[in-house]
C-alpha cells in the first residue's frame, strides 16, 4: 500500500509536468509560421516526449483495466522503467556518452559488423562440435523417450543434455567468451570444442581492443573539449588544487638541509626526535625506526590473519562442562599466543604515536607537511598534526585494544585492526617514493571528472539493465507441481540452462539484479546469476557492449593523465636523479624553512 501512494504521488508529478510543457510547447515556436496544433504535435512526436508519455500511460491503464484490458495493462506495466528516460535525457553526462558515439560514427559501426560475423561464425563452430552428438542412452531416455543431443559431462563419466542446443544459443556462448566475461554456464568439452575456445579467446582480444581504442580516442578529445569550455564539471576544490607532485619536489628542497647521516642537523632536540619518528630520510637512526615500525605492522597484521585459521582458534574448556552449550562459552578463542604478540605490537603502536605528537610542536611546518599558517604556533600545529588522514588511521588502529581491555564495544571493534595495515603507507615518506604516490594522487584527480562519469553512467545504467533482466527472468509466476514440491505457494521460474526443464529464478528483485549487471559489465562473471531466456540472454549481450563502452573512456583519460605526469615524476625524482642532485643553496636557508622550493628546484613547466 505504501508503495502504491509513493507511486501515485510520482505519477501525478510526472502527468502535470508533462501536460504543462505539451500545454505550452507550441510557444516554443513562431504559431504563425507552423500553427499551435503542428507545434504542439511536433513537439510530442519528439522522442523525450514519447518516453514521458509512454512512462506514465501505465498506470492509468492499470486504473482503468478490466477485462481483456488488464493483459494489456500488464504489458504496459514493463514500460515503467522508460522513466528513466526522464533521468537520462536531462543528464549532461548522457549528452557527452551520445557525442563520443556519434563521433565514433562509421569506424564503430565497421568494428559491430565484423564482430557480428565472427560471433555468428564461432557460433556456427561450436554448435556443430558441440551440439551434434545425439544419443538414446538409457540414463536419458527416463527424461527424454525419444533420445536428446547430449555430451559428456566434464569428468567424462556420464552423458548430459548438451547446452549447444541451437547456433542462437550458442553465439551466446561467444558473446561471453570474446568480452572475457565468461559466467560458467556453458562451456565446451570435446577436444575440438576447445580448440574453438581458445581460437575464440584470442579473437575476442582484438574485437575488444578495436571498439576501446576507437571509443577512448574520442572520447578523450570530447572530455578534453568538455574541460576547456566549462567549468561545472571540475569542481572547483579540483580545479584550484596544488599538485601534489609540485608541493613533493618543494617538500624535498625544503627539508634537504636537515638531513644528516646518523642523526638530523638541528640543535633542537624536539625537533630531531620528530625528525626521526616521522622523516624516515632524515637520518639513518629515523630509517631504522621506519623500518622496526613496519615490521611491527607487519607482525600485527600476520597475527590478525593468523587468528581467523580455524587451526590457530581453541575452543573454551568450559563449553564441554555445560549441560546446553552457549555461543559466549563455545565461541573458538585464538591462541593466548597471539594475545601476548598484539599487546607488545599495541605498546609500540601507542608509544611511537605519543611521542610524535609530544614532540611535533617543535616541528617546523615542512617537517610535519602542515600549512606554514601554522609555524611558530604550537597548539595549531599540534592539532592540525592530529587532523591529518594517517594520523586519524593511527589513533583509530590502536583504540579497539583499549576499548575491549575496558570492555567497550564488543568483538566488532576489532574490525579496525585491519586499519594498522594502512600505517605501512608510511613507506612513502621516503623521498622518492612519496614523491610517487604524489604522482598517482596527481593522475587520480587530474582523471576524477570521467571517474565520476563512469560511476554517474554505471548508476543509471544498472538501474536500467537490472529492470530489464529482471522482467525477462524473474517475472513468470508457475504453480506447477513440480515447482509446488519445494514451494507450496509456488515461485517465479524460468528454463534450465539446457533448456528442457524448469528451476526457480534467482532474480528475485531488481536490487538483487544490479549485482548481475556490474558483474558483467565490468567482465567480471563470477558465474552465481546468468539468464537462460532468450530475452535475458539479449539483454545480456547489449549489458557487454555498455560495459566495453564504459571501461573504454575512463581508462583512456587515466592513461593520458600518467603519460603526462609521469614525465614530469621522471625528469624530477627519475633514475638519473638522486638526492645529490637538489642542493640547497646558502642563500635558499629561509626557503627552505618556511617550506617554499629552492631555487634549484625542478620546475614544473605544466603549471605555469
Amino acid at each position: 500500500e505504501q508503495f502504491a501512494i509513493v507511486e501515485a504521488v510520482c505519477v501525478v508529478i510526472f502527468t502535470v509536468d508533462y501536460v504543462v510543457r505539451v500545454a505550452t510547447a507550441h510557444t516554443a515556436r513562431d504559431p504563425a509560421k507552423t500553427g499551435r496544433l503542428c507545434a504542439t504535435a511536433a513537439y510530442m512526436m519528439q522522442p523525450l516526449a514519447v518516453v514521458d508519455a509512454v512512462a506514465i500511460l501505465p498506470f492509468y491503464v492499470d486504473f482503468l483495466a478490466r477485462g481483456e484490458m488488464a493483459q494489456i495493462a500488464k504489458l504496459l506495466r514493463l514500460c515503467r522503467i522508460l522513466r528513466l528516460g526522464k533521468l537520462l535525457g536531462r543528464s549532461a553526462m548522457v549528452k557527452l556518452y551520445w557525442e563520443v558515439l556519434v563521433m565514433s560514427g562509421e569506424p564503430l559501426l565497421v568494428v559491430c559488423f565484423l564482430n557480428a560475423i565472427v560471433v555468428v561464425l564461432f557460433g556456427c563452430l561450436i554448435y556443430f562440435v558441440e551440439g551434434q552428438q545425439y544419443s538414446v542412452d538409457e540414463s536419458l531416455l527416463s527424461r527424454f523417450p525419444t533420445g536428446v543431443y547430449a555430451t559428456l559431462d566434464p569428468h567424462e563419466i556420464e552423458l548430459t543434455p548438451t547446452a549447444f542446443r541451437s547456433i542462437p544459443v550458442s553465439v551466446w556462448w561467444v558473446c561471453t567468451t570474446v568480452t572475457t566475461v565468461g559466467y560458467g554456464d556453458m562451456s565446451p568439452y570435446t577436444p575440438l570444442g576447445k580448440a574453438v575456445g581458445v581460437t575464440c579467446f584470442y579473437v575476442g582480444i582484438m574485437f575488444l581492443a578495436l571498439p576501446i581504442s576507437i571509443i577512448g580516442s574520442n572520447f578523450n578529445i570530447v572530455y578534453q573539449r568538455v574541460l576547456d569550455g566549462s567549468s561545472r564539471v571540475l569542481p572547483r576544490w579540483m580545479s584550484q588544487r596544488s599538485s601534489f607532485l609540485e608541493r613533493s619536489v618543494s617538500r624535498r628542497g625544503a627539508l634537504m638541509s636537515t638531513f644528516g647521516a646518523w642523526l638530523p642537523i638541528t640543535s633542537n632536540f624536539r625537533r630531531s626526535t620528530f625528525l626521526v619518528l616521522d622523516v624516515p630520510a632524515s637520518c639513518g637512526l629515523a630509517k631504522f625506526v621506519s623500518l622496526a615500525m613496519m615490521a611491527t605492522i607487519l607482525v600485527s597484521t600476520l597475527v590478525l590473519l593468523l587468528e581467523s585459521l580455524p587451526d590457530f582458534a581453541v575452543t573454551p574448556p568450559l563449553c564441554v562442562e555445560l549441560p546446553v552449550p552457549t555461543v559466549e562459552a563455545c565461541r573458538p578463542r585464538p591462541h593466548y599466543l597471539f594475545d601476548v604478540i598484539e599487546t607488545v605490537c599495541v605498546i609500540a603502536f601507542t608509544v611511537e604515536y605519543l611521542l610524535r605528537l609530544a614532540v611535533v610542536h617543535a616541528a617546523r611546518p615542512a617537517d610535519c607537511g602542515v600549512h606554514d599558517r601554522y609555524d611558530k604556533r604550537p597548539l595549531a600545529t599540534t592539532l592540525a598534526y592530529i587532523r591529518k588522514p594517517m594520523n586519524i588511521v593511527d589513533a583509530v588502529a590502536i583504540l579497539p585494544f583499549y576499548a575491549s581491555l575496558l570492555g567497550i564495544g564488543g568483538g566488532g571493534a576489532s574490525v579496525l585492526r585491519v586499519l594498522r595495515l594502512v600505517r605501512i603507507f608510511r613507506v612513502l615518506k621516503m623521498p622518492k617514493m612519496r614523491s610517487c604516490a604524489d604522482m598517482f594522487l596527481d593522475v587520480g584527480c587530474d582523471a576524477m571528472p570521467a571517474m565520476l562519469i563512469l560511476t554517474v553512467t554505471s548508476m543509471l545504467s544498472s538501474v536500467l539493465f537490472g529492470s530489464c533482466i529482471y522482467l525477462a527472468e524473474g517475472t513468470n509466476y508457475s504453480v506447477d507441481p513440480q515447482v509446488l514440491v519445494e514451494h507450496p505457494q509456488g515461485a517465479y521460474i524460468r528454463p534450465t540452462i539446457d533448456g528442457h526443464d524448469i528451476e526457480v529464478s534467482p532474480f528475485t528483485s531488481i536490487p538483487f539484479s544490479l549485482w548481475w549487471f556490474f558483474t558483467t559489465a565490468m567482465t567480471v562473471g563470477y558465474g552465481d546469476l546468468y539468464p537462460t531466456t532468450t530475452m535475458g540472454r539479449v539483454v545480456g549481450i547489449f549489458v557487454f557492449a555498455t560495459g566495453i563502452i564504459m571501461l573504454a573512456m575512463p581508462i583512456t583519460i587515466v592513461g593520458g593523465s600518467f603519460e603526462k605526469y609521469y614525465d614530469v615524476w621522471v625528469e624530477a625524482f627519475g633514475p638519473s636523479k638522486g638526492a645529490q642532485d637538489v642542493e640547497t643553496e646558502p642563500g635558499d636557508e629561509a626557503d627552505a624553512l618556511s617550506g617554499a622550493a629552492p631555487a634549484g628546484s625542478p620546475k614544473l613547466a605544466w603549471m605555469s
